[in-house]
């Protein structure tokens, strides 16, 4: 019965790990055609802001869990996504500013986040910023940005709890076989660093990038 358990126990993780590298792969096959790969990004995030008036008079800045309700009725748009946002677990807090001061004082303050397009690429950046030693910059001045290809290869993708995508995961997928798990479980961070080295080397190539890279994301998991 200790053989049969090891597949459901690591399934999860084999699975969440398989939606990192696909993402990644989806990026850089999208990017594929870049001659110059210092700009590009992966993981990226937007600044995303909430207003608090002067003694709590008006709150568009939401508790987590709150989601969207009457008290955001006067809400911006932007806040209001901001709160739908924020209830997916989308976004990290990065601190709150003084806005707008009358005689010295601080009537208006705002909170100030970094919003992912989804819960996986939160994860990374928050654990992989940890990694590197990347900060999210200042609340006025959010540092949203995504990952090089360097950075995201210097990751240590062994080291990234992935645990919170496990209930979702189990939601969609029935079943996983153990060969993907143990395929998975130890290589992601060497595949990682591999296609980052390949591609950031194979733009020196024109015309050779793209058939590699869609070589490389075509290989079995």
């Amino acid at each position: 019965s200790g053989t049969s358990s090891t597949p459901n126990e690591d399934m999860p993780e084999a699975i969440a790990r398989l939606a990192v590298l696909k993402d990644i792969q989806d990026i850089m096959r999208a990017n594929s055609n870049l001659q110059d790969t210092s700009g590009l990004q992966i993981f990226k995030g937007d600044g995303r802001r909430c207003t608090i008036g002067f003694a709590g008079f008006k709150n568009c800045c939401v508790k987590k869990g709150w989601g969207l309700s009457m008290g955001l009725s006067h809400c911006k748009a932007e806040e209001k996504e901001l709160a739908e946002r924020q209830k997916r677990r989308l976004c990290v807090k990065i601190g709150t500013y003084c806005a707008k001061k009358v005689l010295g004082k601080c009537i208006h303050k705002k909170t100030s986040y970094c919003c992912f397009p989804t819960k996986l690429s939160r994860i990374i950046q928050e654990q992989g910023r940890g990694q590197l030693n990347m900060g999210w910059g200042k609340p006025k001045h959010p540092q949203c940005r995504g990952f090089t290809v360097d950075e995201l290869s210097r990751l240590d993708f062994e080291k990234l709890d992935l645990s919170e995508l496990f209930d979702e995961i189990f939601a969609k997928v029935k079943k996983v076989t153990q060969s993907s798990v143990n395929t998975v479980s130890r290589n992601l961070s060497n595949r990682v660093s591999q296609m980052g080295r390949e591609f950031n080397s194979e733009t020196k190539t024109p015309g050779v990038q793209s058939k590699k890279l869609k070589s490389e994301s075509n290989k079995p998991l």
